[in-house]
């Protein structure tokens, strides 16, 4: 475990304490997307280019999140709807495979949004768990979007475990 996760483990199961220097360590741009961080915010900042696929991830090495109901998040959105892949992994999450993964997609409305994605239960597309997803054990955390035709900018203020 290096520093940033040691520290990260101190305020679980706070996941996005964007406030926090060492949050930058953990949370990476994904595809054809660029991350910043406001830390007088407490805010991250993510911009995405035209194209498929682009968003932040999260690497948390192995949390456990098996003792959480939901996955929350409260993102402003300065533009229009949009739709938000999630998606988490486990170790033997297999890339191309999404029954290997637990995937949910939320509408993210224009102005704040907070966005509660239950974990618990056996059924793919709408929020819930997946069957043989391992909660005891993330390793990633996605959030993206499917296909952008023009600049998409969105900032994450919080993300969090809940019962």
């Amino acid at each position: 475990m290096d520093l940033a996760e040691h520290l990260h483990r101190k305020h679980f199961p706070e996941i996005g304490g964007f406030d926090r220097f060492f949050s930058q360590f953990l949370w990476r741009s994904q595809g054809n997307a660029d991350v910043s961080f406001v830390r007088e915010d407490g805010s991250m900042v993510v911009n995405i280019e035209p194209g498929a696929y682009g968003g932040v991830s999260y690497w948390p090495n192995g949390e456990d999140w098996s003792a959480s109901q939901f996955l929350g998040l409260g993102i402003e959105n300065p533009g229009g709807t949009f739709l938000l892949g999630i998606r988490v992994d486990d170790a033997e999450s297999k890339s191309g495979d999404a029954t290997t993964w637990f995937s949910a997609e939320v509408e993210v409305m224009p102005g704040e949004n907070i966005v509660r994605i239950p974990l618990g239960t056996a059924s793919p597309r709408q929020g819930e768990r997946k069957q043989g997803i391992d909660f005891t054990g993330v390793t990633r955390l996605v959030l993206f979007t499917t296909q952008e035709s023009e600049l998409r900018s969105f900032f994450v203020d919080s993300a969090f475990l809940s019962r």
